[in-house]
């Protein structure tokens, strides 16, 4: 793929602090990158491109930019809790090196731990943080993650670059929305219950877009109900008592 039709393609991409890049096209992100970061590029998004010739785009074509940086895991094949830690949260404190922008490039599969620990990052970012995700599968990111990035499907076969995000969880997030939305009482529990064991394999993605739901309604009570029940099931907890509980207590919230 030329230069000229990767920046074509970025013409049309909303502003944001954080991207999930679906694909394996290392190139495409590699010039997105470039062109946030080139001191000649206007502040005007859409606009962007890189010069090539600034102090900036010849540093980060020598793979040595120091606001640009790399995340790599240091103990499994996976980015786990304490790479997250070390290698954004911790940096992110600090402002820029020299350039526009602190990029921070993730092309390595993250653990479901990881990704919640970057949680509050991503959704409360310094000014300069900028976070851009490669990866084969949007389905390898929790909900709540991908639900606070602009999503970019790197198919060279379509001709823009498809920002549409494909929901195979429609199911989960509409049961989400009942659980989220409804007045519960006693009755209510038992059947919400009842039914909350049809999405047992999956409770997990449920829980995050249970989570999810309760924000926008402005439900911040039963939030902390959700995180402690996810907690329970992650240790095993019997599933029908710890879902049970959680709805009880969603009742007094």
């Amino acid at each position: 793929m030329t230069e000229s039709r990767i920046l074509n393609r970025l013409q049309n991409v909303r502003h944001s602090h954080a991207y999930i890049l679906v694909g394996e096209n290392t190139t495409i992100l590699r010039h997105f990158a470039k062109a946030l970061q080139c001191e000649q590029s206007p502040n005007e998004f859409r606009q962007l491109k890189p010069c090539g010739a600034c102090l900036s785009c010849k540093v980060f074509e020598s793979g040595n930019h120091p606001d640009v940086i790399y995340i790599k895991p240091t103990k499994t094949k996976a980015i786990g809790v304490d790479d997250v830690r070390n290698q954004i949260v911790l940096p992110m404190s600090e402002k820029p090196f020299r350039y526009r922008y602190k990029i921070f490039i993730v092309d390595t599969e993250m653990t479901h731990q990881a990704q919640n620990s970057l949680l509050k990052t991503i959704e409360e970012p310094a000014s300069y943080g900028i976070f851009l995700f490669l990866t084969k599968s949007e389905d390898l990111f929790l909900p709540t993650v991908r639900s606070r990035c602009v999503l970019l499907k790197l198919d060279d076969t379509q001709s823009p670059l498809n920002t549409e995000t494909t929901d195979e969880h429609a199911g989960f997030r509409q049961f989400a929305k009942r659980v989220a939305a409804t007045e519960l009482d006693i009755v209510s529990v038992y059947k919400l219950c009842a039914e909350f064991d049809n999405f047992k394999d999956s409770a997990q993605i449920v829980l995050e877009f249970v989570y999810d739901e309760l924000k926008l309604l402005g439900r911040l009570a039963p939030l902390e109900c959700v995180i402690s029940t996810k907690k329970a099931l992650m240790q095993n907890g019997n599933f029908q008592m710890t879902i049970e509980t959680m709805l009880l207590k969603m009742i007094a919230k």
